[in-house]
């Protein structure tokens, strides 16, 4: 009877290794799957991300908000861009002057500006302004360093609002 009793508790205790292997194995058969599932829509979101231009630093935000805009050929920029040439001081800058003349001009009238700034060695509008506004640096994600950040998002802003 003895043995009996040692058979049926061997029998008993593999049953059991058995019965939570399998369990075990369902679990993290399950669980790979979902993981799975989870890196695929993780690659699709960054694929969607990066297809929208979402995460790259993109130092050149005026340009590019003009970059398929053709200049007014009724206006000449090259006295606007001389002003705002005029405006940067050895000593301060004449900040105001610099949304005075952006201000209510079109997308068309802005890109003969750039223009005017590029015959007098800026390469664009972003160059311009990060030169006014205390020589910023761009940092991912539409942040910038400098003293004049605000600024310089707010004369951004009303390129990029231009109609």
């Amino acid at each position: 009877m003895n043995e009996n009793k040692n058979i049926f508790f061997h029998v008993y205790v593999l049953a059991t290794i058995l019965v939570i292997g399998i369990g075990l194995l369902v679990y993290l058969m399950l669980r790979a799957k979902r993981l799975k599932e989870e890196r695929l829509n993780t690659i699709a979101k960054i694929k969607e991300a990066l297809q929208s231009g979402a995460g790259e630093e993109n130092g050149d935000d005026a340009s590019n908000t003009l970059l398929n805009v053709k200049s007014d050929p009724n206006y000449n920029g090259i006295p606007e861009a001389q002003k705002l040439k005029d405006a940067m001081g050895t000593v301060w800058d004449d900040d105001e002057m610099v949304f005075e003349i952006i201000k209510g001009k079109s997308k068309a009238k802005l890109k003969s500006i750039e223009l005017g700034l590029q015959g007098i060695g800026y390469k664009s509008w972003d160059d311009y302004l990060k030169t006014i506004f205390n020589n910023l640096v761009s940092l991912p994600f539409g942040y910038c360093a400098g003293i004049d950040c605000d600024k310089y998002n707010k004369a951004l802003n009303m390129i990029k609002a231009a109609k």
